[in-house]
């Protein structure tokens, strides 16, 4: 869908969470490590700075985020990435869903909201 609009994804931030090495002799180690090691436990600010980085990096005009509903652990940072976010002139949309309920989703609903996001981009705007 973004992709309709002209926009491109530069990046993702749960895939920089899986890039984390296993290992195979000590695998219960090692998963423990990387589940340890997650920005998503971390001070909110390792996770502002990595996203900061981002949009330095990849000339970002817009950050999107996914927010899983029954999250909780994971939705009290957007807030403050948000403020950061907007505090530098980037455009933070949060899409709400809840994976485990199909109901919380609307192909319409989602193609419309994007489109309006890509159209407050400042190439757009």
């Amino acid at each position: 869908t973004f992709r309709e609009f002209g926009a491109r994804i530069v990046a993702e931030e749960l895939t920089f969470e899986l890039m984390h090495p296993l290992s195979e002799e000590t695998p219960l180690r090692s998963m423990a490590e990387w589940m340890l090691d997650s920005r998503f436990i971390r001070p909110v600010q390792e996770r502002i700075d990595a996203i900061l980085q981002w949009v330095d990096e990849y000339k970002i005009d817009g950050v999107v985020s996914f927010t899983h509903l029954p999250c909780r652990m994971g939705n009290g940072a957007l807030s403050l990435i948000k403020q950061t976010l907007n505090e530098k002139g980037i455009v933070l949309m949060d899409l709400e869903a809840d994976i485990c309920d199909a109901a919380t989703f609307s192909p319409n609903k989602m193609r419309t909201a994007v489109e309006n996001y890509v159209q407050m981009m400042p190439a757009n705007g």
